[in-house]
This record gives structure tokens, C-alpha cells and sequence, in this order.
């Protein structure tokens, strides 16, 4: 029988700055999309944790990899969902 992969509660990303985080999902309480200012700037996700601690992930599409809202989302839903 083959085991199902698992989302860990923690999840690692960078911040707009550049400075890498550990984010723990079991403590997430909100994650909302917040405009660019010019239409073609980054998307930018603010994350608001149970301490007010607030982390800022963008999707800056002119870098590779730097897809930080999208996978913050996948990993969210995963875990919630499992």
C-alpha cells in the first residue's frame, strides 16, 4: 500500500525583502491578496498569523522561482485539506 505524501505544518518561503521564513500553517489566520500598485507589478499575499505577526509573499513574474503567494497557497490548501 502506497502512503499518501503529507504537507508539513511548516513551511519555509521568502519574504519580499529576501529574508527566508518558517511559517507554521497550523497558525495562519487570514491570507488575502493585496493590488499591486501599477497593474504590472508583482501579486502580493499577506499572510496574518495568530501572534499578528504579518509576512508579506509575492509572485514576482519576471524572476524564476519566485512564485512565493502560489506555493504558500498550494501548501495551505494541502494541508488543511489531508
Amino acid at each position: 500500500m502506497e502512503v499518501p505524501d503529507k504537507q508539513s505544518a511548516i513551511y519555509n518561503a521568502y519574504l519580499v525583502d529576501g529574508t527566508k521564513v518558517w511559517i507554521n500553517l497550523n497558525h495562519v489566520v487570514s491570507a488575502h491578496l493585496i493590488k499591486p500598485e501599477g497593474k504590472d507589478g508583482p501579486l502580493t499575499l499577506r499572510v496574518i498569523m495568530i501572534d499578528r505577526g504579518i509576512y508579506d509573499l509575492i509572485n514576482d513574474m519576471t524572476e524564476p522561482y519566485t512564485r512565493w503567494a502560489d506555493q504558500f497557497l498550494f501548501a495551505l490548501n494541502a494541508f488543511h485539506g489531508q
